[in-house]
């Protein structure tokens, strides 16, 4: 073996391995000094052209005996003042040239003498070329292991599969201990209880195991630091336990599929009674280990220190880390509230969000493919309770964002809930308690996540003719720039003009987009426009429903809404123009898109009615407080358990209840939190009623709009609601007189619509515009029983 060799080859990185700055992606090279001296590189040459051995000059590179080095084919340019002062630099950056399979690998020392390999034309996935120390010494397919050499191969063993043990009870809620027996039909059965796999090393089962209450047991993944740099607050209390069983058979080369189940004793509470419990288990080193661990600070965190001279910084931990490579396998078992275990299904799991990873309780993305376990879609649907593979292959699991996790966790699911009937996309989600590893992890929401298959399923196009946007990245490779065109023309043309109106809702769907900004406006949502917005459009223009090629709004992240910030988002605040939205611009100005629009008296129209609509109905405190009460009672018990777990003695000087705050958090301090929200929705109304006369420069007054329903089954159309099930009683909303509103009538199967009778003049057709004159309007429509 020459002293300095190819050691690895990589062709396909999504998982493999990652660089300095924790990113997977490049292609690489892995050099091996077997000599027992140190080797100066300078001057030696890399490539992937025989014709050309030194495509690639190293320079100041060296290796000491027994290590290895990574060369990346990557174009990164690398700021050393980012890494640590002791950190030893082992890899090179910028090698200009990219590996395929079919091609020679050739590394040239300064006298020439070369060291060559020559590719495979096919490579699996996640596997590389390499070779070990073991003799006779020669390359092949195998598993990567960057940055060391194997001593020996490790070929895959040829396994037939074996049946999975059998338990003699199934998992489950239990009130007193239980044991569990195991049997199989040939083979030793292993298993761990712990949260990590079976392998051959774990405890043999020799007998009955008896699972008893484990809370009182000292707390174990809950004590692992090193997980934020932010706030690490550790529960001090012990916490809530269950007991994870993972069990395997193995005879000889034989394996069976690892079989799982969660037992959970003793636990008791109405906290896990009135919603949901899921139950997440998976390698305790994928969460917390140094090099790999999605939870920890880990490697990432060692290597880099920020630019700013301060010691590391945003982005620089395990945590931050995003892709596919920071993917790792779990398995999730979901309960009813009633303890019911509704499904189980093996996935991947990474670190969700943005700010709120550097939390102590982060938020987790749900990812079903077929490598794990066959299906490429949830086999369940929680929100529909339906069994059977669908579509959904992505959910997440929020915590309530960097702010909001720490008190009510529902500002983001309420307006989700309140707009849901919108011309916009949202979420839904379903509260949730989690223990990870068998330890209790928290209050959580289980919600759909912005994805194409999302928009597949709410809107019936297909993944492949679909963009999609969120926080202004575009998803899975898309085309670039997709949506520039829309404000290069909303800059450049004035809109205010009816040919270029026309020609923008060719582009936009228009009431989606008044519906995103109307929902943002009103719930005063200060990380919004610049930020947290979603879109998509189909990329079939001319087709019919949604493939018509115009963009349409997803909402998500609303967390910060509704009084979370008492100056930026409280009731009195005027959203229309105030508000951080990241650069502090007034919205109804400063946004490019929506600044050209509003010029336009059409849609300067169909916003101020729309926004009204909104007001009068889905926001209204009448429809929102029932909303937000309802869920609150159900969270109230799991969220302040929740808080006490992770919380800790943690303020926030933007939210001034705080001010009074005593840790624990209590009882009292979710009733406040809660009472935060209820003040915004019963004061919001009125305050965004005003600044939308004012901001938008309306001449007319405020008119009572009172619709008197008779005992008939038919809805009726106000602008762009839709009014039903209010038989019998009157409906009232308030609209300004510088606008008519639009009316419409469904009659029903049972009743004939004859007219309207407004203020005791009687119209007989049934869509009409009624314009304001009055500062009492009275309509009543004409029903006859068929």
């Amino acid at each position: 073996m020459p002293a300095i060799s190819i050691s690895e080859v990589c062709i396909s990185n999504k998982t493999t391995s990652y660089d300095d700055d924790g990113e997977y992606g490049s292609d690489y090279i892995e050099l091996y000094n077997s000599s027992n001296d140190v080797v100066d590189l300078s001057g030696w040459g890399v490539t992937d052209d025989k014709d050309c051995p030194y495509k690639y000059i190293l320079s100041s590179v060296t290796i000491n005996p027994g290590q290895a080095m990574i060369l990346w084919c990557d174009s990164k340019i690398v700021d050393t003042s980012e890494y640590e002062d002791d950190y030893i630099i082992q890899d090179v950056h910028a090698i200009p040239f990219r590996l395929s399979g079919g091609e020679t690998v050739v590394l040239s020392d300064p006298e020439g003498v070369q060291a060559a390999v020559a590719v495979p034309k096919t490579i699996s996935a996640g596997k590389v070329y390499s070779f070990t120390l073991s003799e006779p010494w020669h390359y092949m397919v195998n598993d990567p292991s960057p940055y060391y050499v194997e001593s020996f191969y490790t070929e895959e063993d040829i396994r037939c599969t074996l049946k999975e043990p059998e338990f003699s009870i199934e998992g489950g809620w239990y009130d007193e201990p239980v044991e569990v027996g195991m049997e199989s039909g040939e083979g030793t059965i292993y298993y761990t209880t712990n949260g990590e796999d079976t392998t051959p090393d774990s405890e043999i089962y020799d007998g009955p195991i008896l699972i008893s209450d484990r809370t009182d047991e000292p707390n174990v993944y809950s004590a692992i630091n090193g997980i934020s740099l932010d706030y690490e607050y550790l529960p001090t209390d012990i916490v809530d336990k269950c007991t994870i069983i993972k069990a395997i058979v193995i005879d000889g080369d034989k394996v069976s599929p690892i079989k799982t189940e969660t037992f959970f004793v003793g636990l008791k509470g109405e906290e896990y009674n009135k919603i949901p419990t899921i139950s997440l288990s998976m390698s305790p080193m994928d969460l917390f280990g140094f090099d790999d661990g999605i939870y920890a600070l880990g490697k990432v965190n060692s290597i880099h220190q920020d630019k700013t001279g301060h010691r590391h910084g945003y982005g620089y931990a395990n945590y931050y880390k995003r892709g596919i490579g920071w993917e790792r396998e779990a398995k999730l078992e979901y309960y009813s509230e009633e303890h019911k275990k509704l499904f189980e299904q093996n996935i991947g799991v990474r670190i969700h969000g943005g700010d709120s990873r550097e939390a102590n309780q982060k938020s987790f993305s749900l990812y079903a493919r077929n490598i794990y376990d066959g299906n490429n879609a949830f086999i369940y649907d929680p929100f529909t309770h339906s069994n059977g593979e669908g579509i959904c292959n992505k959910l997440v699991l929020r915590t309530g964002g960097e702010v909001e996790m720490y008190y009510t966790k529902l500002r983001d699911v309420l307006f989700q809930i309140l707009a849901s009937d919108r011309s916009i996309g949202t979420q839904r989600a379903i509260p949730c308690n989690v223990f990870l590893n068998g330890e209790y992890w928290g209050l959580y929401n289980l919600q759909e996540k912005v994805s194409e298959c999302y928009v597949q399923e709410h809107y019936g196009v297909m993944p492949n003719d679909q963009i999609l946007i969120k926080k202004n990245i575009l998803l899975d490779n898309n085309e670039a720039g997709a949506f520039d065109d829309v404000i290069d023309f909303a800059k450049m043309q004035d809109l205010s003009l009816r040919e270029n109106y026309d020609e923008i809702k060719n582009m936009v769907d228009i009431q989606s987009l008044i519906d995103y900004y109307a929902t943002e406006f009103y719930s005063g949502n200060p990380d919004s426009f610049a930020n947290n917005v979603g879109m998509w459009k189909s990329t079939l223009p001319g087709g019919d429903g949604y493939n018509d090629g115009r963009w349409r709004w997803l909402l998500f992240d609303l967390d910060e809404g509704a009084g979370l910030k008492t100056e930026e988002s409280g009731a009195d605040v005027d959203s229309f123009i105030e508000g951080n939205y990241w650069g502090e611009h007034c919205p109804i100005k400063d946004d490019a898109l929506f600044a050209a629009l509003i010029r336009n008296r059409e849609f300067k129209e169909r916003f101020i009615t729309s926004f009204m609509d909104l007001v009068n109905e889905n926001f209204s405190y009448d429809n929102a407080s029932v909303i937000l009460h309802d869920m609150a009672e159900a969270c109230k018990e799991a969220d302040i358990k929740s808080q006490q777990r992770f919380r800790g003695e943690l303020t926030d000087e933007a939210y001034y209840p705080d001010l009074e705050f005593i840790p624990p958090y209590s009882e009292e301090d979710y009733e406040r939190d809660i009472n935060v929200v209820d003040s915004f929705l019963r004061e919001r109304g009125g305050y965004m009623t005003k600044y939308l006369k004012r901001d938008f420069e309306l001449k007319g007054s405020l008119c009572d709009v009172i619709i008197v329903r008779p005992d008939e089954d038919a809805s009726i159309g106000v602008n762009t609601l839709t009014l039903e099930n209010i038989n019998g009683r009157a409906w009232k909303g308030r609209y300004y007189s510088d606008y008519p509103i639009e009316l419409s009538c469904n009659p029903g199967a049972n009743v004939l619509f004859k007219g309207w009778r407004i203020n005791g003049k009687e119209y007989a057709d049934n869509d009409i515009r009624i314009p304001l004159n009055n500062s009492i309007i009275i309509i009543e429509p004409m029903l006859q029983d068929k």
